[in-house]
């Protein structure tokens, strides 16, 4: 009998690991999973952080009073998607828009998608269909790769931009042969600091090609004196192509801009020929083919009456933005400057300098209604009383994953300003779902 409970217990001890490396094999490659977890809010873990960008806990949740509120969720190797689903509670402001970042590499770097924007909706809309057509309006909030569109029209010629921008800008031009660009800039030194402007070629990837920087004007504290002109030359050997200009975020003027091709082109221009700014005030003149263009300006400095056509407007106050609905080419003219002119399609400060630098335009999602086609992850949110009900979902082999842990994050725009501080977000629970498919 000895003998036979021995051989009995061999065996169980060989079934038992062959069964365990079985199931685990079943789990792992044989069988899809959904791993499901819920972090409710008012328990007595914290979930979010940092501690002092959330509220403490009352009713069973937690407000978020801080645009970048971080959380974390496990991720099981192999897994494919992870949805996340919130109740949260809008503050119901104007222009309000949240989102939900993924962290997409090593360095502080995240994905971002749309969960919540009240002015979308998507009823009866074109969404996310496969696009084959030329010469249309897609409104996206995502990254596409698009096709360049040359001009038939191009000249290798040089271009005189001599109407004074303000910061920030990004242009695009077409050329077939080595660019050469001259570029002037004057800080205005409205701000304490150092105000270098870097200047930098990129291809239609984002890819740099070459930069260079202007340094400040060795004036660093609140001046707003007229300062000094500097300049800079930057050229590139370029194959023929579209490319973009970008002028980075500094506190100061682009005074000129020298570039050999005939054809380049804005979304967005800020006008600064204004004495405000040290200049003379004097007229400028923006072509566009675009459908619509908005309007903006922060002094009563820039509020005048803008022509277009046979068509006068004025634009009615600071701070608000206004949008002006085109139904053809046209040539819009202001007088005072000092007014932001953001376009849907593109811009130039000459007709011969217009082209379309692609074959289709994008748009902001926010602007859906002009659009022809829409491509969005965006799902609105369900209402639930005064709450809302959000959800969203990532490709994980877009994410950067360490530890089998991902990092997650609430970006509320509107909490980074000080004027809305007080309007902070209600939130209840997040409930998240990993999907992991079976490998074999």
């Amino acid at each position: 009998m000895k003998k036979k409970h021995k051989k009995h217990i061999k065996k169980i001890n060989y079934i038992i690991p062959i069964a365990l490396i079985i199931l685990v094999v079943y789990q792992n490659f044989l069988v899809e999973q959904t791993f499901n977890t819920v972090y409710n809010i008012g328990d007595e873990k914290d979930y979010l952080s940092p501690l002092n960008r959330i509220s403490e806990k009352y009713d069973n949740q937690r407000n978020l009073t801080n645009n970048l509120v971080y959380f974390n969720v496990n991720i099981p190797t192999n897994s494919k998607t992870v949805t996340i689903k919130t109740k949260i509670k809008p503050s119901n402001i104007e222009n309000e828009k949240i989102s939900i970042g993924a962290k997409d590499r090593e360095d502080w770097h995240y994905k971002y998608n749309l969960i919540y924007n009240p002015k979308i909706n998507l009823t009866n809309k074109k969404v996310n269909q496969e696009i084959t057509e030329t010469n249309i309006i897609i409104a996206t909030e995502q990254e596409l790769t698009l096709t360049p569109n040359y001009p038939d029209n191009y000249e290798e010629k040089q271009t005189t931009i001599n109407t004074t921008l303000r910061g920030q800008h990004t242009f695009y031009f077409y050329t077939e042969q080595p660019i050469d660009i001259q570029i002037k800039k004057q800080d205005i030194n409205w701000y304490e600091g150092e105000d270098p402007l870097t200047i930098t070629i990129k291809d239609i990837n984002n890819s740099e090609i070459i930069n260079t920087t202007i340094e400040d004007d060795n004036i660093i504290n609140i001046s707003k004196e007229p300062a000094i002109i500097q300049q800079t030359i930057l050229t590139a050997n370029l194959q023929k192509g579209i490319y973009k200009l970008e002028f980075s975020s500094f506190d100061g003027l682009i005074r000129e801009i020298k570039i050999n091709t005939n054809k380049i082109v804005s979304k967005r221009l800020f006008l600064a020929d204004n004495k405000l700014y040290n200049q003379e005030t004097k007229q400028s003149k923006i072509y566009t083919e675009s459908k619509s263009i908005n309007l903006l300006t922060y002094h009563n400095q820039g509020i005048q009456n803008i022509t277009y056509g046979e068509t006068k407007i004025e634009l009615e106050d600071k701070h608000k933005s206004q949008t002006l609905i085109l139904n053809q080419p046209t040539t819009l003219t202001f007088p005072e400057n000092d007014i932001i002119v953001e376009s849907t399609g593109y811009l130039a400060l000459n007709e011969e300098n217009y082209f379309n630098p692609f074959t289709n335009t994008i748009i902001p999602l926010e602007n859906y209604e002009q659009a022809d086609y829409i491509i969005t992850n965006y799902i609105e949110p369900i209402k639930e009383g005064e709450y809302i009900i959000t959800e969203t979902t990532f490709n994980i082999e877009d994410l950067y994953i360490k530890d089998n842990k991902l990092s997650l994050l609430f970006n509320i725009p509107h909490l980074g300003k000080e004027e809305y501080k007080n309007y902070t977000i209600p939130i209840d629970y997040i409930n998240i779902t990993v999907y992991k498919p079976a490998l074999i």
